[in-house]
């Protein structure tokens, strides 16, 4: 290694050990176009948000890092990021080159600067068997999925048939968000919201709300009591033995589904359908950080990382080692060509996705949320005679007003 290389520090959260040993020969291939060496730090998802927060207030650390999309807006309110200046953006192709659910991230609300490029797509699909909602009396699969009152009335209908598992969806506990990812599908498609357009009322507790929030609450109640605890690897590894008639995941498990299923008729008749008309999209983005400014040629370097890490056919390297949906959209396009079990939902998702309000308290409160809808879900299990709707008030007014009072501080 040569002594005068250019030196800069970047960190990521990978999700396994093929996404560190990918991410490693890609910055391999970087150092070698560049000159610039990177090294490489890696987090967890459990506690990357406090370590996150410890290089924003020591102003110092990884001059780049991968953050979830949903963190940056809390990030950027810190004065801890340095933004990406327009020449830059527009080098990488600018908000027309990516996902728009992807690119309502990079914001703040109340300015007009991008404080991260996205990299990667992250959401959550109903992945089904045609074959097996077929012999569940279920033969238009589009009408079956074409709303959030569908889906709801076709999980229904799949749970009061002879099917041995029809219906399972992960147990996702705390601190991880995916609960506040999912709900918020089924929140927007009921009119309902998380917090005002002026950022100042927590909706959570109107009568919209609620009534999203049911469904979501009930759709988890119709998981066989077998299967109320069971992981995400757990459904995973139950739909590719061909045993799950529809499941609820994320895109890089259906991925693996796909991947290594060894069930012929799972992956002849395997079909995705978005949660509801308005899904949920973010997933990780790349953020400069300020302290970096303090070295020209960490800064140059720190940008250029994120130039080529984001190109077109970086993403689709890593798309197709990993198996991840990615937010560029020339690279969507070659990962999941027409005839794709994904296209059909990335369409729908590029065209009516939706990401989180860009607000400075949006992690806290994200948090917040998460904690609260663990704890409904666990309610709803342990009083199966309680109605959705009253579990959901219990717990909803008073976290709204939590939330309110953290919004006028």
């Amino acid at each position: 290694m040569r002594s005068d290389m250019a030196q800069i520090e970047f960190s990521m959260i990978p999700d396994d050990e093929e996404d560190v040993r990918t991410m490693t020969a890609m910055l391999g291939d970087f150092e070698r176009l560049t000159g610039i060496q990177v090294r490489l730090r890696t987090m967890q998802w459990s506690t990357a948000w406090p370590d996150l927060l410890t290089i924003a207030s020591r102003n110092a650390g990884p001059d780049v890092s991968h953050v979830g999309g949903t963190w940056v807006s809390s990030l950027a309110a810190m004065n801890a990021l340095r933004s990406f200046r327009l020449v830059e953006v527009q080098e990488m192709g600018g908000a027309r080159a990516f996902l728009n659910p992807a690119w309502q991230t990079v914001f703040l609300n109340g300015d007009d600067h991008i404080w991260s490029i996205p990299w990667t797509g992250y959401a959550y699909f109903i992945c089904y068997r045609r074959d097996l909602l077929a012999q569940a009396g279920i033969t238009s699969f589009q009408e079956a999925f074409r709303n959030h009152q569908a889906v709801f009335a076709t999980v229904q209908h799949l749970i009061h048939s002879r099917l041995a598992v029809p219906w399972v969806v992960s147990h996702y506990p705390p601190p991880y968000s995916d609960l506040v990812h999912i709900a918020a599908s089924w929140l927007w498609a009921s009119g309902g919201d998380f917090i005002s357009p002026d950022g100042k009322r927590c909706l959570l507790s109107e009568e919209a709300a609620i009534a999203g929030l049911t469904y979501l609450v009930d759709l988890f109640r119709a998981v066989p009591k077998k299967y109320a605890r069971i992981s995400p690897a757990g459904v995973v590894e139950l739909f590719a033995k061909g045993e799950a008639a529809a499941i609820l995941t994320n895109n890089r498990a259906v991925e693996s589904v796909i991947m290594t299923s060894k069930e012929p008729e799972v992956r002849e008749n395997l079909a995705l359908a978005n949660l509801t008309e308005t899904p949920w999209c973010s997933g990780g983005n790349f953020i400069v950080w300020k302290h970096s400014m303090n070295d020209p040629e960490r800064e140059r370097g720190a940008v250029s990382l994120v130039k080529y890490l984001t190109a077109r056919d970086s993403e689709i390297r890593w798309g197709r080692t990993v198996h991840s949906l990615m937010a560029r959209l020339e690279a969507v396009e070659q990962l999941y060509p027409e005839k794709h079990p994904f296209y059909p939902v990335i369409q729908h998702l590029a065209q009516h996705g939706r990401a989180y309000p860009a607000m400075p308290l949006w992690r806290r409160i994200e948090y917040q949320i998460g904690q609260t809808l663990a704890t409904i879900l666990e309610e709803a299990r342990q009083s199966p005679r309680v109605d959705s709707g009253t579990i959901l008030r219990q717990h909803l007014l008073p976290l709204t007003e939590q939330v309110n009072r953290l919004l006028q501080d």
